[in-house]
């Protein structure tokens, strides 16, 4: 598990640090390569949208203002934002399976995700492969 978390109370009779930790706002997830690949989604999703980011963000701090839309992410939500910010059908279809929710990317690997359409584009003067028309067909549809 990776929690980063700053946090001390200092009692007021002796000055000594009493840690008490709040608890976290959503259940913890096992390490794996799903998170990997939810981390490299952010940052594509980032370079996709013209550097929007995907959750709210500190202006000054550039910290997270809420880990409560993370804690509580769906597919229909990534839809949303990902529909409305991303015009490229491909990029689309590959951030929709990078940040699915963790239950729904548990399988996906990174040599998946570098094998995808967005990544593998056909040389010149060659047809689109039947996978991106088809992805391409779907998101237009």
């Amino acid at each position: 598990y990776i929690v980063k978390c700053c946090f001390n109370q200092r009692t007021e009779k002796d000055s000594s640090i009493l840690m008490t930790l709040p608890s976290l706002p959503y259940d913890p997830v096992i390490m794996d390569t799903s998170v990997d690949v939810w981390a490299f989604g952010c940052m594509l999703y980032t370079l996709c949208s013209g550097g929007k980011s995907l959750f709210p963000v500190n202006i000054r701090t550039g910290h997270l203002t809420s880990y409560k839309e993370i804690a509580n992410w769906t597919k229909p939500q990534a839809e949303a934002i990902i529909f409305d910010t991303i015009d490229d059908h491909l990029a689309q279809d590959l951030l929709l399976h990078m940040l699915s929710p963790h239950e729904d990317r548990k399988e996906l690997s990174m040599e998946t995700v570098m094998t995808h359409p967005f990544f593998v584009q056909p040389k010149k003067d060659s047809k689109m492969s039947e996978i991106t028309e088809q992805i391409i067909e779907k998101r237009q549809g």
